[in-house]
């Protein structure tokens, strides 16, 4: 989202309002992203993407995060709307897969092996996130045909004990295996800087994607409240401190960062100033890091 707007509307006006605003920070083409909804509005927001969205220049594909998520890790997003795929859901998706950039989903989930050799077929980018999975699920996952991770660090699991013994989880596996291109939410509060430098390390620039997780209220200046994803009473979230949180401050809920203030954390200074305004890839450093900056993907709204 931005400008106030969110692709959740599925109006005209939502839709250019948050093209319009992403425009003005430098980016020029975006991937909107629908969180956690009921079915229904997920197949009406992908459909309406299909009349309306495809002829925008600035459309790169829909990406749904969500409804396809575990409970355990679905952070900020509302728990009454993640469910498990079934045959049918798939089937749907698979007709709308011409709209559809990237699935995020939680691999672990009964039905999600399905939905990733579909839609992969279907040439859709399959994403792990807001997933609890450990290591060997990871390890299966990438043979499904999941080649990314859905903003690292956020939502994603680490290594924990099972019995006397530690798995690995998301989070060891996203920076040890080459087939997952990995996320980061450039807004400089979701990940720290350590964080950051540890995945440039192990990835590579060419294996990191910055995205911005941006929000309805991206943009704006002197917000207090907005809303993640409708504007409903449960989806209700403050704005403090730069970025948005659930109304009880136990977890954020996206972000309100645009393309021209991206960055891993302030003061740190890494920020994205000089955007050429073409669909290159965009190198940027700031001392010893440097981060491709994927012109198709970095910003997610």
């Amino acid at each position: 989202g931005g400008g106030g707007f969110d692709v959740a509307d599925s109006t005209k006006e939502a839709f250019q309002g948050v093209m319009d605003t992403h425009l003005a920070h430098g980016v020029t083409l975006l991937c909107p992203t629908l969180v956690a909804s009921e079915w229904s509005k997920t197949i009406e927001f992908l459909k309406f993407c299909d009349e309306f969205g495809k002829s925008r220049p600035m459309f790169g594909g829909a990406h749904l995060e969500g409804p396809f998520l575990s409970p355990v890790m679905c952070g900020a997003q509302n728990l009454s709307r993640i469910i498990t795929p079934t045959v049918k859901m798939t089937a749907e998706l698979a007709e709308l897969a011409s709209v559809i950039s990237c699935i995020t989903a939680a691999p672990e989930n009964e039905g999600c092996e399905h939905l990733a050799r579909v839609m992969k077929a279907k040439g859709v980018s399959m994403s792990v996130g807001h997933s609890n999975a450990d290591s060997p699920t990871m390890e299966k996952a990438a043979e499904w045909g999941f080649d990314r991770v859905t903003h690292l660090f956020s939502s994603t699991s680490r290594r924990a004990k099972q019995g006397s013994y530690v798995i690995g989880g998301i989070e060891e596996s996203a920076l040890i295996d080459e087939r997952f291109t990995v996320e980061l939410i450039g807004d400089g509060h979701h990940v720290s800087r350590e964080s950051f430098l540890l995945t440039e390390k192990c990835k590579g620039k060419d294996g990191v994607v910055l995205v911005s997780d941006a929000m309805r209220a991206a943009g704006c200046d002197g917000l207090s409240e907005s809303y993640l994803g409708e504007k409903l009473p449960e989806n209700r979230v403050i704005i403090e401190e730069g970025v948005a949180k659930l109304p009880d401050r136990s977890c954020f809920a996206g972000s309100v960062a645009v393309g021209d203030t991206i960055s891993i954390r302030k003061p740190a200074k890494f920020v994205a100033k000089n955007f050429t305004g073409t669909t290159e890839p965009q190198d940027i450093t700031e001392g010893s890091v440097s981060v491709k900056l994927d012109r198709f993907r970095d910003v997610t709204v």
